[in-house]
């Protein structure tokens, strides 16, 4: 039977300082975002890319990798500027392969719009919680299908590391427009999840 490792990573990477005032305003706010991928409720980095039968006869469920993304904001200068509201219009991620995974085959860049927002105040640091995009199905099936290449290679069970950079953009209720960036690594394989509930 497959061996399943079970491991939470998650990386918060810091950001964007946005001017939010005319030339020569030092006032603006710092925007970051922590990713944890999750699957079926269970935070988890190992991506399934394999759909296998269980012992019970029964499919293992299999569906979109997501994650939860969790925004942080804080203003600089609260003395300039008291209030920010903070809009999340969209994301992209791209996937790199590991240095331990040399041969891994390529994953397509993935792309979405949004529609989150959350206001920060005073000093203090406002939070926003949401689900976005890790892996989905059609690049989890074009990974297998690539591996079938003499192209790529793998380790056992189709395993290969990759990181995961998303570059949010958006903007604030005073104008201005930004772009930061997280990143969460994981590894794609063909993993056991029978103990998860089917489709």
């Amino acid at each position: 039977m497959k061996v399943r490792i079970l491991h939470l990573i998650a990386i918060a990477m810091s950001v964007m300082l946005l001017a939010l005032g005319g030339c020569g305003d030092t006032s603006g706010v710092s925007v970051s975002a922590n990713i944890v991928p999750t699957y079926d409720g269970v935070n988890t980095s190992d991506v399934d890319a394999v759909q296998d039968m269980c012992p019970s006869g029964s499919l293992e469920y299999f569906a979109d990798h997501s994650a939860t993304a969790t925004f942080s904001a804080y203003i600089l200068n609260p003395a300039i500027t008291p209030s920010v509201t903070v809009y999340i219009d969209g994301y992209t991620i791209n996937y790199a392969s590991s240095a331990d995974s040399p041969n891994a085959p390529p994953i397509q860049t993935y792309a979405a719009s949004e529609t989150l927002s959350f206001t920060v105040a005073g000093s203090s640091t406002a939070q926003m919680s949401g689900t976005v995009e890790f892996v989905d199905l059609i690049r989890k099936i074009q990974y297998i299908e690539d591996l079938s290449s003499s192209s790529y290679q793998s380790s056992a069970n189709y395993l290969n590391n990759y990181v995961a950079t998303y570059t949010f953009e958006g903007h604030t209720d005073g104008g201005s427009h930004f772009t930061f960036s997280a990143s969460a690594p994981f590894e794609i394989g063909d993993f056991d999840n029978c103990q998860l509930p089917t489709n």
